[in-house]
């Protein structure tokens, strides 16, 4: 994956295709979870869930600083550390851990 990573061009296709990874990888998991059930499902029902699926942030790791609005570094829930991205402010569900995130960074 890194070698693919290497040749995207800016910050913005880099994040695009780490979101169409994360979810391949959930759909992968999905089909996987469904066929060891002998269950069946189409390909629009999962893209469906899985664009349903809301990720949760276990916290914020930097932030960047871009004119007048923020990005942050983020490690996801559940997720390997290789997953970390990049996301807007205006992205997150929830402001109190940013405001966490500051706070801690007065404390340093």
């Amino acid at each position: 994956d890194n070698s693919i990573y290497d040749n995207l061009d800016n910050l913005e296709d880099y994040e695009v295709f780490r979101i169409d990874n994360m979810k391949r990888k959930q759909n992968n998991l999905l089909n996987t979870l469904l066929n060891m059930n002998s269950m069946s499902i189409d390909d629009e029902t999962i893209t469906t869930a899985t664009q349903n699926n809301s990720y949760e942030i276990e916290k914020i790791l930097n932030h960047r600083k871009y004119k007048k609005r923020t990005k942050y570094f983020v490690k996801w829930k559940d997720y390997d550390e290789s997953e970390n991205c990049w996301i807007w402010e205006s992205e997150f569900d929830d402001d109190q851990i940013i405001k966490d995130y500051y706070e801690n960074l007065e404390k340093l």
